[in-house]
């Protein structure tokens, strides 16, 4: 379920989640096959115009969760990425505990799940709803990447 983009960017992944709720994290799942994992550095991750965090790539790290600030609401949640090459293998937008009821889905506070995603741009078969399917492989081989072009 990895998200790819191609060339120096701009470059952006969005998931639309059909209707405004808190968002208390995003977890970025990163590439594990070869030394791709550091494409994710320097991305922003926003519900909807709030900045959530910025991801500093760590060697080995596999998954990103990004705090947003207590308050948070939103309908879509991006990742940008300024320059390079845009990677995600998963992305999961939580909402606090506390909104968990009003959520009433068998995923608990995941958000983003099968939610429509898309992205500024998509090649190689790698559609931006893989970001989003529950799968957190973040081997290419795997066929759950998406992919940019």
């Amino acid at each position: 379920t990895c998200p790819h983009s191609r060339g120096n960017g701009p470059h952006y992944w969005k998931v639309d989640l059909q209707d405004e709720y808190d968002i208390s994290e995003v977890v970025l799942h990163n590439r594990i096959d070869g030394t791709l994992g550091v494409r994710l550095n320097n991305a922003k991750v926003y519900a909807g115009s709030v900045l959530c965090g910025t991801v500093v790539y760590q060697a080995q790290k596999i998954a990103y969760p990004i705090k947003c600030p207590a308050g948070t609401k939103a309908k879509e949640v991006f990742v940008k990425l300024a320059s390079g090459i845009l990677t995600l293998c998963e992305v999961e937008v939580l909402s606090p505990a506390s909104s968990v009821n009003r959520i009433r889905n068998k995923y608990g506070n995941l958000l983003s799940h099968k939610k429509p995603a898309s992205q500024n741009n998509v090649g190689w078969a790698g559609v931006p709803s893989r970001g989003v399917d529950g799968n957190v492989d973040g081997n290419w081989k795997a066929a759950t990447c998406t992919h940019s072009s």
